[in-house]
């Protein structure tokens, strides 16, 4: 090898120095290289003194492969370590109270890691405290994922290492812990896993502990030992090798049997002096499954009622009932109503009849609701009068039960079925009003005997649903005290001057609901009649139908949606013309077929129109309707004697149509042939169309 000497070359203005020679001596070491070998070599002496195997791994990124051994036995468990140091901490420490340590990464690297099988841990080592700082990998990607993925588009991310996690002893149990974590999925265990636990019957606390635990075992329930008493518990030999005989300190221990999911349908019978009820399909699921007791349930049912049988060793069988909520819908409300109160006579007979055969599992006679006969049979004549009220109200909605049944529910209850029964109401209502000094006479229809109060527009939420009650009357059951108290108004604002207020608290009246009940299928029945069984979204919620309401129609198969906005009564078969009867109802039946269409409904041409026609009235707004565009719209006014009908909609007599057809310059062969039909068929005389004027020809 031989050297050659470098030209001199020209730097600055005019002057001229060599080159300054390279050093050809040995290769220098930065001093963060030589931080990190420090760390390296501190770092292998931290495992070394714990038994583990460190092995460099200068050709492949990371730092070194770590075989982690216990007491000299390999535990089967190793991880890769990316390693880098520092001999400054404190500028690592994250913002805050956060104990974590805070560095930057590429991330290039921890896609490549996070790929990888091979658990890799990253440790930060300060070498002047000669202490290391780990976090495995995975959970640095599950952290840095907690914030959106879009580190993974960055060059570098900073990442953060708790400070608690060291290579102490306890810090480096974790660490094993950790990688143990790792692999636990694929290292390989007994078919059958077996954890021993052990008591000391030597103590009071041991022998009270094991008394508790077969206690446990003969009844199904869960038992937790602690303090004295706690056994200590031998894990499976896999177990006690990877992650190593003491993981944490044990506190307590629950301890459980396995209680099976398998479910027995049932159907529950009940018999008594206040009747009989069923609820016809219960699942029945163990909650308790013990060696001398057995405890089956429907509480995972979420029904109003839960059922639940105990079976006791060599004690026989019971049956009890828990009730938990009123039910979701009136009609499992009443259900479970009419079960409590068949259940709360004296004595109840229980059956429960399996589902799948029809056999008896199951019978008992006993009192099971001593007492509660009153309640019950109360709330069953509630949820009774509330069914009716149900079917009442169904164009509106269903009734709500999931918030309970509050006294105003009630009484609103009672007051609406009484009016169903045309019954009039006594009522306390707090009335106010004021009378005006000018006023000559109460602003009351009213004599000494008879006064009448009239409320229009009324309307009642009750259980979710809005009612329209519409107009009230009551007829006020205290005249004197009502007319007492207005004449001395009246007085007092003549006096003044000014208007006197009239305050009656709780004045007894006798109400009137004179809408109600209303029946809004009878009316929506009718409304579609005259369409021929269509109806649209607008004639429903005149008949007080909302879209909830229509919605249970359709889903009840009494009506069949057309479109979004048109529907029929099923009762009443398709229509040849749906297209036109749907034209018809966007019109709010203002429209009249007319022109060619008309012709073609007559079979008065030959030719099938491609547009519809139709004649509005000339105040008719065209923008408040959404109407296709192959219409073509007229304006005049159409007597009622130019109108006849055809496949259910309003269409323009022969020769209207025919003069229509003459003055909108159709054709000279449709109109030629529509008067000729129409003469044959006598539809019209020729006179008729003769006095006719047509246009010129140009």
């Amino acid at each position: 090898m031989r050297f050659v000497p470098t030209a001199p070359r020209m730097v600055g203005s005019g002057s001229m120095r060599p080159e300054r020679s390279k050093s050809l001596g040995a290769r220098r070491i930065t001093p963060q290289q030589a931080q990190e070998r420090v760390s390296r070599g501190q770092l292998s002496e931290r495992l070394a003194a714990l038994g583990w195997i460190a092995s460099p791994l200068d050709d492949v990124g990371e730092d070194f492969h770590v075989q982690i051994f216990d007491g000299g036995r390999s535990t089967g468990l190793a991880f890769d370590v990316q390693l880098k140091s520092t001999s400054e901490l404190g500028k690592h420490r994250g913002k805050g109270a956060a104990e974590v340590l805070r560095y930057p990464l590429a991330v290039k690297d921890l896609l490549h890691w996070e790929v990888s099988t091979t658990l890799v841990v990253v440790i930060l080592f300060d070498v002047e405290e000669r202490t290391g700082y780990w976090q495995p990998v995975p959970v640095i990607i599950e952290e840095l994922d907690k914030g959106g993925r879009g580190w993974r588009k960055r060059i570098s991310a900073t990442v953060s290492i708790p400070l608690a996690n060291t290579l102490d002893d306890g810090g480096a149990r974790r660490l094993r812990w950790a990688a143990a974590d790792h692999y636990q999925p694929i290292i390989k265990k007994p078919k059958k896993l077996r954890v021993s636990l052990n008591l000391s019957l030597d103590s009071d606390a041991g022998k009270n502990a094991l008394a508790a635990f077969n206690h446990a075992l003969d009844t199904g329930q869960a038992v937790t030992l602690e303090g004295a008493g706690l056994p200590r518990v031998v894990m499976p030999e896999y177990h006690r090798r990877i992650y190593g005989d003491e993981r944490g300190t044990l506190v307590s221990i629950r301890i459980g049997p396995t209680v099976p999911k398998s479910t027995l349908a049932v159907r529950v019978e009940v018999e008594s002096t206040e009747g009989f009820a069923a609820i016809p399909h219960v699942e029945l699921r163990a909650i308790k499954h013990g060696r001398k007791q057995l405890c089956l349930s429907n509480e995972h049912q979420g029904m109003p009622l839960v059922f639940g049988i105990e079976l006791l060793e060599g004690e026989g069988s019971k049956f009890y009932i828990d009730e938990a909520n009123l039910g979701r819908s009136v009609h499992e409300a009443k259900e479970a109503a009419a079960f409590l109160l068949a259940a709360s006579g004296e004595p109840a007979t229980i059956r429960l009849i399996a589902v799948d055969d029809g056999r008896y599992l199951f019978t008992q006679s006993s009192v099971l609701l001593k007492g509660k006969a009153h309640e019950y049979r109360r709330r069953h004549d509630v949820l009774e009068k509330l069914r009716v009220l149900q079917t009442k109200i169904a164009a509106l909605g269903a009734f709500s039960l999931l918030e309970g049944l509050t006294s105003s529910d009630v009484r609103w209850i009672d007051v609406l079925y009484r009016a169903c029964q045309g019954e009039r109401v006594e009522s306390n209502v707090n009335l106010t009003f004021n009378v005006q000094p000018d006023a000559d006479e109460l602003p009351i229809t009213a004599s000494d005997q008879d006064i009448r109060l009239v409320k229009t527009g009324v309307r009642l939420k009750l259980l979710g649903v809005e009612i329209p009650l519409g107009k009230v009357e009551a007829r006020v059951l205290e005249p004197e005290r009502f007319l007492a108290e207005a004449h001395r108004a009246r007085s007092k604002a003549k006096a003044s001057g000014k208007p006197a207020p009239v305050s009656l608290p709780k004045l007894r009246v006798l109400e009137a609901y004179c809408d109600w009940p209303f029946d809004s299928w009878e009316s929506l029945a009718r409304i579609a009649e005259a369409s021929g069984g269509y109806f649209t979204r607008s004639d429903a919620h005149a008949a007080k139908y909302n879209d909830v309401g229509l919605e249970a129609l359709v889903a009840q198969g009494r009506v069949e949606p057309c479109s979004s906005e048109v529907f029929r009564v099923v009762p009443y078969p398709p229509s040849e013309h749906e297209d036109l009867i749907f034209l018809w109802l966007q019109s709010d039946r203002k429209a009249v077929f007319s022109h060619e269409t008309a012709l073609a409904l007559h079979g008065l041409s030959d030719i099938l129109p491609t547009r519809r026609h139709i004649l509005v009235p000339d105040d008719w707004d065209a923008h408040s309707r959404r109407l296709p565009i192959d219409v073509d719209i007229y304006r005049a006014a159409v007597p009622e004697v130019d109108i006849t009908w055809r496949g259910g909609v309003p269409v323009t007599k022969p020769l209207r149509t025919v003069k229509d057809c003459i003055a909108a310059d159709v054709p000279d062969e449709i109109v030629d042939q529509a008067i000729s039909e129409g003469i044959e068929r006598g539809m019209f005389e020729a006179a008729d169309v003769a006095r006719v004027p047509r246009a010129e020809s140009a």
